[in-house]
């Protein structure tokens, strides 16, 4: 298992609330083309103290890992403080390799300049996530599975909420499942079933079922229509980056 760490940046206010996505290079082996949010594996470094020479905690290990991915390929510098920890996603066990990737909001409080790094990263957008899903939806937006279930709980959650400043604030002591899809083979290839969706428990594979009453986040999310979009485990079988 590989752990990894992303960040959900944030601008804007009531009405124009927004989240920073980035393509990948069309070259990678693991999920090129796509876009997705910045970030990265948690490397050697980023689980050692330096000035204190002894280890981090998890928590601290995953944190500094996403705020290093998100300087690295963004040129944009958070401290692990200001990051919320937002979401966990686990690959489902029927693929080869495996990521263990902790999810982190972070508001960006300045006008904020973006520059890719132009080697993992190729381009970037700022959009609503209500726009962002809208465009997954209609293909001009190519996305995996975990990245659109992020951007539908942004967007319900603004909805529930109303700002982005009370949003983070409600959602700061969310509780956080360790959420590993299942597949499920169909004619045009695998497809990912969440754990609150009817039928996760009678698939093969790893993971628990999470109730719609385990969390109103995970309400929002059991109450939409499915919506289901192309796997990528394909891809997560080949040497990534």
């Amino acid at each position: 298992m590989i752990d990894a760490a992303t960040v959900l940046l944030l601008r804007g206010g009531a009405s124009c609330a927004e989240v920073l996505l980035v393509r990948r290079h069309p070259g990678l082996s693991f999920m090129g083309g796509l876009w997705a949010f910045p970030g990265g594996r948690v490397e050697p470094e980023d689980a050692l103290d330096p000035g204190r020479g002894v280890p981090r905690s998890v928590d601290e290990a995953f944190r500094h890992a996403a705020c290093r991915e998100l300087l690295e390929e963004c040129g944009i510098a958070l401290t692990p403080a200001q990051l919320q920890l937002w979401s966990r996603w686990i690959t489902p066990s029927a693929a080869a390799r495996r990521f263990d990737t902790r999810f982190y909001a972070a508001h960006a409080m300045i006008e904020t300049s973006i520059v890719v790094d132009g080697r993992e990263l190729v381009a970037h957008e700022w959009l609503h996530p209500d726009r962002a899903v809208q465009r997954v939806l209609d293909g001009s937006l190519p996305v995996s599975p975990p990245t659109l279930v992020v951007l539908e709980d942004l967007r319900l959650s603004l909805l529930a909420h109303g700002t982005l400043e009370v949003m983070l604030a409600a959602e700061r002591d969310r509780a956080v499942p360790a959420i590993l899809p299942r597949l499920r083979e169909t004619g045009s290839g695998p497809e990912a079933v969440m754990p609150w969706e009817r039928g996760y428990e009678a698939l093969p594979g790893e993971g628990e079922a999470i109730g719609a009453d385990f969390a109103p986040h995970i309400a929002r999310l059991a109450a939409l229509p499915t919506r289901r979009i192309p796997s990528v485990i394909a891809a997560a079988r080949d040497p990534a980056r």
